[in-house]
């Protein structure tokens, strides 16, 4: 597996994720905030571009993409099990997860 770095953000426009202050600054997304707070989840210090959403892609050998996801607020993100899925599908040759 490889960790790859994109502090350009070239890989999340090339993925087409999205990157807005109204989908970070929203009513839905202060909802899941209070509830990450409620259930003792704190975020530390936040570095980069604070309105780019994050996602998920694995591939295959070969190229083929398996999984995708793009993340519309903050919060949302695909389950541990879709990804566990995905992954053990096709013995991808990597997968990217693409943190906001």
């Amino acid at each position: 597996m490889q960790l790859l770095c994109d502090p350009k953000l070239e890989s999340f426009k090339l993925l087409g994720l999205h990157r807005s202050v109204l989908l970070t600054l929203n009513p839905f997304a202060a909802v899941l905030w209070v509830r990450a707070l409620l259930k003792g989840h704190r975020q530390g210090k936040q570095a980069g571009d604070n309105f780019q959403q994050g996602g998920a892609l694995v591939v295959a050998r070969g190229g083929e993409v398996i999984f995708r996801s793009a993340s519309l607020i903050p919060g949302h993100h695909p389950s541990p099990a879709k990804l566990l899925r995905a992954l053990t599908s096709a013995r991808p040759a990597q997968a990217l997860l693409l943190p906001p």
